[in-house]
């Protein structure tokens, strides 16, 4: 029961601040707690319409249809397909570069984004090609505490390893 995190911003347009800290939150909790199984697991299509919002509040992640598992000294995918939603797909995750956590660090944080702007960000690939720069969070929304906007705008960094490192570390 409830709604997805799409049909949320759909019907406000932008989701409240803390709403969207309390979402990024749960799933960080998520997002840690697969990244640190045995064998790692790596969601790999984070996106609002994965996110469904109980009418609690309780925040679920849904959607398992191309984790990734890590096993010692090899990766498998459960169906051999890469999800890629531009704006919230990693440049990573286009061709054939590696993807691991950082990765679905990246895509919460383009989730975050559009959530608290209404807007969903500029395509990491072409970011990453140089077509084009990401709007500033709060260019977007001033309001928005810069503290906020700062761990988004992070997540959403091109190179891996000027993100947060886990998922843990970004909440």
């Amino acid at each position: 029961e409830g709604e997805d995190l799409r049909q949320r911003i759909e019907r406000l347009e932008e989701v409240p601040e803390r709403d969207v800290v309390l979402i990024g939150s749960g799933i960080c909790d998520a997002l840690d707690y697969l990244h640190n199984r045995t064998p790692q697991v790596l969601h790999r299509d984070i996106k609002p319409g994965n996110i469904k919002i109980s009418p609690e509040g309780e925040v679920i992640l849904v959607d398992f249809g191309l984790v990734k598992v890590i096993e010692e000294g090899s990766q498998a995918t459960s169906t051999g397909a890469r999800a890629m939603t531009p704006g919230y797909s990693p440049p990573e995750q286009y061709g054939t570069a590696h993807t691991d956590p950082r990765s679905d660090v990246y895509s919460l944080g383009a989730t975050l984004y559009a959530a608290l702007t209404g807007t969903i960000p500029e395509d990491g690939l072409d970011r990453a090609t140089g077509k084009i720069d990401l709007t500033p969070v709060r260019k977007l929304v001033p309001k928005v505490s810069k503290r906020l906007a700062a761990a988004i705008e992070t997540a959403l960094e091109i190179e891996p390893d000027d993100r947060f490192q886990t998922a843990a570390e970004m909440r």
